[in-house]
């Protein structure tokens, strides 16, 4: 019985040493807007509020949804299973990564995984359309002196 209680004790203390709010750093369990000292998927990737840092941090989260996006549909577009399979993991390893950004749950870097996978995704489906109809043949065509 005394050797519970010394348990109980240990936990309570190891609970009081360590904090919610000194484990999680910059992190929140709740959307927040300011960027500044955000850790960008790496601890020594850290966003501040120059503009320099906001572009990169913006052209980077841009690149990863576009390879995303590519990925998703090149996938599906070769014959081979090998090449079809490596896309596909390139596309799960970029999906996860743009998943991890937005449970930073800053606001600012989510949007900004919605915004630029949402231009990719309707930039690749616009182009597949249009190569569609380039190369249908129409049906109201016919072969003359067939």
């Amino acid at each position: 019985e005394h050797h519970g209680d010394a348990a109980v004790d240990l936990r309570t203390q190891n609970a009081r040493s360590f904090p919610f709010k000194k484990m999680m750093g910059w992190w929140k369990p709740y959307f927040f807007i300011d960027l500044n000292g955000v850790q960008l998927l790496l601890s020594t990737i850290v966003i501040d509020n120059s503009l320099v840092s906001l572009l990169a941090s913006a052209l980077g989260i841009a690149t990863l949804a576009f390879i995303d996006r590519y990925t998703a549909h090149a996938s599906r577009a070769y014959d081979s299973v090998y090449l079809s399979t490596l896309l596909f993991s390139i596309q799960r390893f970029t999906s996860g990564l743009l998943m991890l950004i937005m449970m930073s749950f800053n606001f600012v870097l989510f949007l900004e995984v919605v915004v630029f996978s949402s231009v990719a995704e309707l930039w690749f489906r616009l182009r597949k359309q249009k190569e569609a109809e380039f190369t249908t043949v129409p049906q109201d065509f016919e072969l003359s002196g067939c």
